[in-house]
């Protein structure tokens, strides 16, 4: 049944098959009661039976084929033939109940039942065209069996849920090492909020908002903070500085514009310039290829 395109071809060829099965009764039941005459007056009737046997299974081989639309004029060509034997049929049926007995007033509805059914379903399911008024129509109970949204509709409802109940998290660009600034956190019930997640590194521009976008940032690994203990100075070898920053001889130089309780351990020429933040006193500028004087103030660099 997986090959059916739409639930409401189903049901048409179910109900369909339905309506065949209540007239096989309809007529099994007369031919039972008038078996012992010379002439049997509802041949034709068997015949009509057969015929509507031989339009079913077609409509299912195409059903189950997907090719409904490619044997259209065919399946037409039937539709109206059936159209043309069921009514003559069901008149047949009905002029029964005058010839014989009393017993096939009880029957004759059963086969004349199973007939519209199959007339209607015929006419409805095979008959009309994809944008026809019995393809959009649609009833509350058995709508919702002969209909299911698209895949498409079903996963757009599935994202919306989704974005409903969580935050949307930005897109992780691993080339730059930060964040995409493409995307926004946005709450779905408080205004819109632009943060970066717990825990999630950070870019420059973030850290330092006031510097110029004109100069390079440095990369997280180019710091000019190199930590020492305070030990004897002639007892330890120079201290290796990060790989951007060119030190000059381990030799203590004094340098009378600097405290006197802070002492000067080396000297350091910075390959990128800095300029610090306005609001932070303790900060201070330098440019490029400056040599600075390296000092420890009470453990603090």
């Amino acid at each position: 049944m997986s090959n059916f395109n739409s639930p409401r071809l189903y049901f048409g060829l179910v109900f369909l098959e339905i309506g065949w099965i209540l007239d096989l009764v309809g007529i099994a039941l007369e031919q039972s009661d008038i078996r012992y005459q010379r002439i049997n007056p509802i041949g034709l009737q068997w015949y009509f039976l057969f015929v509507y046997l031989f339009m079913i299974l077609l409509f299912n081989s195409a059903a189950y084929t997907n090719t409904i639309k490619t044997y259209r004029m065919l399946l037409l060509g039937l539709t109206v033939l059936s159209l043309a034997y069921i009514p003559f049929d069901i008149d047949a049926a009905l002029h029964m109940q005058v010839d014989v007995n009393s017993y096939l007033s009880n029957v004759n509805p059963i086969k004349v039942v199973g007939l519209i059914i199959m007339a209607f379903l015929i006419l409805a399911v095979f008959g009309s065209d994809d944008n026809s008024y019995f393809n959009t129509f649609r009833v509350p109970i058995i709508g919702k069996l002969c209909t299911k949204p698209q895949p498409d509709q079903q996963e757009n409802h599935d994202s919306d849920e989704r974005q409903a109940n969580e935050y949307q998290r930005p897109a992780f660009d691993r080339s730059q090492n930060e964040y995409s600034a493409k995307q926004e956190y946005k709450h779905p019930h408080s205004p819109v909020q632009e943060f970066p997640p717990p825990n999630s590194p950070r870019s420059y521009n973030q850290r330092e908002p006031f510097r110029r976008d004109s100069e390079l940032p440095p990369t997280p690994g180019n710091s000019i903070s190199i930590p020492i203990k305070e030990t004897d100075q002639s007892s330890v070898p120079p201290a290796v500085p990060p790989h951007d920053l060119s030190v000059l001889p381990s030799t203590i130089l004094r340098n009378s514009s600097i405290k006197p309780d802070l002492l000067t351990k080396f000297k350091a020429r910075a390959k990128y310039p800095y300029y610090p933040n306005p609001a932070d006193s303790y900060q201070v500028p330098f440019h490029k290829d400056e040599i600075m004087d390296v000092v420890d103030g009470d453990g603090k660099w």
